[in-house]
């Protein structure tokens, strides 16, 4: 019984992840077009957005992970499973670099940023 209730709560987790995902993302459009008249904010927004871009793929992603492997798991296709779930972890990998590179990209644009100022 344990057991069903602890997969129950990583499905509903899983769920609200996706929502506030999208919130999130519907957040951050607002922002980035609120902001295209100046250059400079819109750019860092620009990233910003892209990077929530990213941590949302990567939230949907696991999430949809979690939400198939206990639909699966349920309906008995254990063996379906464990045939796709390497899929699931490329496509994390994948944004995982993304996001990385994102970072990366946003870092140096501050020291950009601060050189330019001193």
């Amino acid at each position: 019984m344990s057991s069903i209730v602890v997969d129950g709560i990583k499905v509903v987790s899983a769920l609200a992840i996706l929502i506030l995902g999208i919130l999130i993302f519907i957040n951050s459009n607002y922002i980035l077009h609120k902001t295209k008249k100046d250059p400079l904010t819109f750019r860092y927004w620009l990233l910003i957005y892209f990077l929530t871009l990213a941590f949302i793929t990567l939230s949907f992603t696991r999430s949809f992970q979690y939400i198939v492997k206990y639909i699966l798991i349920a309906l008995g296709y254990e063996a379906f499973w464990h045939a796709i779930s390497p899929l699931f972890v490329s496509i994390n990998t994948i944004v995982y670099i993304m996001l990385f590179t994102m970072l990366v990209i946003f870092i140096r644009m501050r020291f950009e940023e601060a050189e330019k100022g001193s």
